[in-house]
């Protein structure tokens, strides 16, 4: 971006003159920081320019061949409307008051908003390191694809700006920490439709679909309203809130840490090597001890974890070893041998925990490890992956730290009271919507892609009715139709389970297939390529590339099959069910096996039992010697169904169920 002086008498008379008003010309003219070099303006819609000037004066806004003048207000916001352009460039944008502010290198493509939580956060390389990333980066040269990322920022109040990274050429040395999802599907765009493409990135992982929905429409929902008012956001409240919060969290803290003294003067040395942990229970990690079958469960507060390991040499103690411990949450104290070897604090997508192990602390024979970690909220512990747990030297000594830990809890936190939460925590209402997609609400824009829903699925039948709202409150803040609106369901997660049994992720996967009832939306199913163990499946190239078939057919009319079969409806023959379906794309397959999987059926009991099942032609025919007279069929109704019904473009089934029961929520 350039300024440039305008001193030309001639210019200023015209402009004048154009406008029939005796404003002046703006002192200075500030656009939206949303623009920048290096952008990409939406194609055949009307472009959105915005920003602030002089109150009551005059801008020149120059794009391409057009030439347009507008004023700003009172309150020295301006705002104008440029024709249509189609696809091209590059071209400058001129935004000229007395001086002239000049972005190059501007394109006219296709312009996606690319949000969510961390699995749209998650980057080619660093915390994610999704599959074949070092080469996906190398050849990631696309200038003609272009990459912004909002930062994070929550707000109580809607904001006009926020802090973004300039907007940059897709390049192999810009793309590493730039969200996987957005790239693999802006790239099969780009190389279905030759036309520049934009990629706006807008995510926080963790975070619920509330948080990215305004104030006014969250209000509607009576379970879920915010906690301080619309109309009660203002600065000073934000403001008071902080120093409360601060306040609150400190006298918190306080006690906690002087109940936490008590109790560990209690305790034996849970360092120590001989320490009886035969009443230890066991944990296999990587895993949140939150996901733990009868475990801990959504707890905060602190606990201990041993593991021992063994060394065969004496050779191997002048050795100076590194220990990984993968992905903690939150804070962690770690001792080898009852010695002390590091701590530190990390959060949910941030780096690993590594630590050097001094010579001789490591012995011939068993060694034991203990870690006290302590966490504040949201997931705890040695949450992932596996390829991080482990102890190496410089030679070949390597020791796999994956699988059974003891563990134990000696502190809840919420024993003495619950943690304060800031009202500008990023699960809070609103304060997403409003930092980080408020900013840009105005910019011109094709439609936008979703990737969420982990952190609602505790409460998948209240996400039947947000999940809607947050795409109705986008498409009427940003008052450009009902722009396509495409989302992932949530993929496989957690453990198989041998028999059928209620799911929240099963429920929260069936609440997203429902908002396709909402128009203009697609969705794209993953329950094929998610990881029992990781809650961030790294196949992100094919959730890119299905988001894109969904905008490929829907948004630019490609004669393309773009979803799976999808549940149409039941006929009941006797004992057996006939199901049929829509998007079967050339017809029915089974893949990988003799026969269909996680196939259930019911009758009056509502007992789901494993089915048999049959393809002809292009429905499933679906029964049981355990049920005679069937009421009801579920598929892929689980956290991880090993489901294979597709059509034959390779494109899954969606998990469905044909009944309305009551689900039982847990």
């Amino acid at each position: 971006m350039k300024t440039i002086k305008v001193t030309s008498i001639v210019l200023l008379a015209l402009l004048f003159t154009a406008c029939n008003t005796e404003k002046k010309m703006a002192d200075f003219v500030k656009p939206a920081n949303i623009f920048s070099d290096n952008m990409v303006l939406q194609r055949e819609k009307p472009i959105n320019v915005w920003g602030v000037a002089s109150p009551n004066s005059i801008l020149k806004i120059q794009f391409n061949k057009q030439e347009k003048i507008t004023s700003s207000n009172a309150d020295s916001i301006w705002q104008i409307s440029l024709d249509d352009e189609q696809a091209g460039g590059p071209f400058k944008l001129y935004i000229i008051g007395k001086d002239t502010v000049v972005y190059s290198n501007v394109l006219v493509g296709e312009v996606w908003i690319c949000s969510g939580q961390s699995n749209m956060e998650m980057p080619l390389a660093g915390w994610g390191q999704i599959n074949n990333f070092e080469q996906e980066i190398a050849e990631a040269n696309y200038p003609n694809i272009r990459l912004r990322t909002i930062e994070r920022l929550t707000s109580l109040t809607p904001q006009t700006s926020t802090a973004f990274k300039s907007w940059e050429e897709c390049s192999s040395s810009t793309i590493a920490d730039f969200s996987a999802t957005a790239y693999f599907f802006g790239r099969k765009l780009y190389k279905e439709l030759n036309v520049p493409i934009g990629l706006i990135h807008t995510s926080w992982g963790g975070t619920p679909v509330e948080a990215w929905t305004p104030t006014e429409f969250i209000s509607r929902i009576d379970d879920i309203k915010p906690i301080i008012s619309y109309d009660e956001r203002t600065i000073d409240t934000t403001e008071k809130v902080k120093d409360d919060f601060k306040l609150k969290t400190e006298k918190w803290y306080k006690n906690q840490q002087s109940k936490l003294v008590e109790i560990e003067n209690e305790l034996p040395d849970m360092t120590a090597i001989n320490i009886d942990d035969s009443d230890w229970d066991i944990i296999s990690l990587p895993q949140p001890w939150e996901d733990v079958e009868g475990g801990l469960g959504y707890v905060d507060g602190v606990v201990w974890f041993r593991k021992t390991f063994k060394v065969n040499s004496h050779d191997l103690q002048n050795d100076e070893f590194e220990i990984s411990l993968g992905y903690i949450h939150d804070k962690n104290k770690t001792y080898i041998n009852g010695t002390f070897i590091g701590e530190n604090i990390t959060r949910w997508g941030s780096d690993i925990t590594k630590y050097t192990i001094p010579k001789k602390v490591i012995k011939k024979g068993i060694n034991t490890i203990a870690i006290k970690i302590t966490n504040y909220g949201w997931i705890g512990g040695i949450c992932r992956d596996k390829e991080s747990l482990w102890v190496k030297n410089s030679k070949e000594f390597n020791i796999d730290l994956t699988g059974n830990w003891k563990y134990k809890m000696i502190f809840n936190f919420d024993e003495l009271s619950e943690m304060p939460v800031s009202p500008l925590n990023s699960n809070e209402p609103a304060v997403l919507y409003n930092g980080m997609i408020n900013p840009i609400i105005s910019y011109t824009i094709g439609g936008c892609i979703w990737y969420q829903g982990e952190a609602n699925a505790d409460r998948p039948i209240q996400y039947r009715k947000l999940f809607p709202l947050m795409i109705e409150s986008w498409r009427t803040k940003w008052n450009q139709g009902d722009f396509p609106f495409y989302f992932v369901q949530l993929a496989n997660f957690m453990e198989q389970k041998a028999e059928s049994q209620n799911s929240n992720w099963a429920a929260l996967r069936e609440a997203q297939s429902m908002t396709l009832s909402v128009s203009n939306t697609g969705q794209a199913v993953a329950i094929d390529i998610g990881d029992a163990g990781d809650i961030h499946p790294k196949n992100k190239q094919e959730v890119g590339r299905r988001l894109a078939l969904n905008a490929l057919n829907l948004s630019y009319g490609k004669d393309i099959v773009y979803s799976g079969p999808m549940y149409e409806s039941m006929e009941i023959i006797g004992d057996t069910v006939k199901l049929k379906f829509t998007h079967i794309g050339g017809g029915l397959v089974v893949k990988d096996s003799e026969k269909l999987q996680s196939f259930s059926i019911a009758g009056e009991d509502k007992n789901f039992v494993w089915a048999n099942t049959k393809i002809v032609g292009e429905s499933v025919y679906v029964w049981s010697s355990k049920v005679k007279k069937p009421l009801s069929v579920r598929y892929g109704w689980a956290d991880n169904p090993n489901c294979n019904l597709y059509n034959k473009y390779g494109l899954p089934a969606s998990p469905f169920r044909t009944d309305s029961w009551k689900i039982k929520v847990e």
